[in-house]
């Protein structure tokens, strides 16, 4: 029997749209206090995470350009770092709005960036199959990586565009996207050490829980999958469906534990749960008229952020 979450009915969630702008990405902060959601329109909105209070809209771009990535800032205290469609990667201060830095990496598209878990690195990829690091300090660049031959049967990067990119430790970072890969990198060496063929990975869908890597894939069947780090073995495949219609995933999170991953799409416009020790299913939320391009987990809570610039937010009880 599926257990169902309802946002849009509970006593105790928040619902608030975002100037008819789509959400496209979102984070809470470390301590689950404020959850920052960025939209297509450039802008990150910073909110309250218990009673969704506007603290302050960052047009964290000049022109209109999508956010596409939001992560905090592992040593300054209430700061994000933003991505943009527009190659933008800036700082910001949340509770002034101030600039900390930004730059703009030539004629990229940014689609996802990531901090490495000691904070001295960060990471970027999008559409031009280059994964660049950088010193997260001086935010000079430190590696480029990418194809460095094309051979038949052999992997050496990216051949098409990237759309997630995680660190598994400091020193491997994985990337996946329309290439139906994922990488993963050893960012001493800037090669290739192990590469896995399927998931289809079309958003922000990847995640690790200890060994286990997490992608999700925006198709029909076999839509969640977890893999082996070290072997690239396949541990499991789920298809994410309801009364034979699919969930195409775009977003994925882990709850605080990492006991339970989260994912969105569209398809089903939902947001499912399953643990990840076992891969059971726990629940899934109502459906919704949007895409549900967006998830995150904070301390207690969850938030799912939709294609129509709603976002909702409640506690996490399943």
């Amino acid at each position: 029997m599926t257990t169902f979450l309802e946002p849009s009915h509970s006593g105790t969630s928040w619902k608030v749209e975002h100037e008819n702008s789509d959400v496209t990405s979102m984070k809470f902060s470390p301590d689950g206090k404020i959850l920052a959601v960025g939209c297509f329109n450039g802008n990150v909105y910073i909110r309250a995470a218990r009673e969704s209070r506007l603290m302050y809209r960052i047009q964290a771009v000049s022109t209109e350009s999508p956010i596409t990535s939001i992560k905090w800032h592992p040593v300054i205290p209430n700061a994000i770092i933003a991505a943009s469609a527009s190659g933008f990667v800036s700082a910001w201060h949340t509770e002034t709005g101030q600039r900390l830095w930004s730059f703009k990496e030539g004629d990229n598209s940014i689609n996802s960036i990531d901090v490495s878990p000691n904070g001295q690195n960060f990471v970027t990829a999008g559409a031009d199959c280059i994964v660049r690091t950088y010193n997260l300090s001086s935010r000079a660049l430190v590696s480029e990586m990418k194809t460095k031959l094309y051979m038949q049967g052999v992997v050496s990067g990216h051949e098409n565009r990237i759309f997630s990119t995680i660190y598994i430790n400091n020193d491997l970072i994985a990337t996946s996207g329309w290439d139906d890969t994922v990488i993963l990198w050893d960012t001493r060496s800037s090669e290739v050490v192990r590469s896995i063929f399927g998931p289809q990975v079309c958003g922000e869908s990847m995640a690790h829980v200890n060994n286990v890597l997490v992608t999700g894939s925006w198709r029909d069947t076999q839509q969640l999958q977890f893999w082996d780090i070290g072997t690239g073995k396949n541990l499991n495949s789920i298809t994410v469906t309801s009364n034979k219609e699919p969930l195409q995933i775009y977003s994925i999170a882990l709850n605080k534990d990492k006991k339970v991953v989260g994912v969105s799409g569209s398809g089903l416009n939902c947001a499912s749960f399953y643990k990840t020790n076992d891969f059971r299913f726990v629940a899934q939320t109502e459906r919704y008229d949007a895409c549900v391009n967006s998830i995150s987990f904070g301390h207690d809570r969850f938030a799912i952020g939709l294609a129509n610039s709603t976002v909702y937010c409640d506690y996490f009880n399943a």
